[in-house]
């Protein structure tokens, strides 16, 4: 599941009833998921809301404050950009005698997780790789694996890639 944090602080806060934290995927159009009691007290006074978002997109977000009388405000809004890892992954040559590379092109740098399954699911080899920011070519080797079909899944910040590798 994605999380993304909000944390705001407030002072001088005086005839909030409460805050909703809004939500946009477009920046434009906003819903409302979640609404925080305003805490009485002085002084500077923080507020925090998890929110479990299961998509992988740039999000939008802003804090609409609503005071006793009914009267709001916005607060400016923030953007979250989504952390992509991998875009498009390829597998070649496929079919392969045992030694193949995946291509991917990675916006950001970082580690991802690759598995190749046996056609009736069991883990045949799990490994961790680096990847750079660019393209990268990773060499997978599967030549003391019989031959058969094998789906290579590559994980990495909270996405998941398939795709398949025929051995000859």
């Amino acid at each position: 599941m994605l999380e993304t944090f909000a944390s705001w602080s407030v002072s001088a806060q005086q005839n909030v009833k409460q805050y909703e934290v809004e939500y946009s995927t477009d920046g434009a159009r906003f819903i409302k998921i979640a609404t925080i009691a305003a805490t009485s007290g002085s002084g500077d006074i923080t507020y925090k809301y998890l929110h479990a978002d299961g998509k992988n997109n740039d999000a939008f977000y802003r804090i609409k404050t609503v005071d006793i009388d009914g009267v709001f405000s916005y607060s400016n809004v923030e953007l979250v950009k989504a952390q992509r890892l991998l875009t498009k992954i390829t597998a070649y040559p496929n079919p392969t005698t045992g030694l193949f590379n995946i291509r991917m092109n990675a916006p950001i740098n970082g580690t991802i997780d690759i598995k190749v399954y046996n056609s009736i699911g069991s883990l045949m080899m799990q490994e961790k790789l680096n990847v750079r920011q660019g393209n990268n070519n990773l060499p997978v080797n599967i030549s003391r694996l019989g031959a058969g079909n094998y789906q290579v899944v590559c994980e990495g910040q909270n996405k998941k890639w398939v795709t398949t590798v025929l051995k000859n």
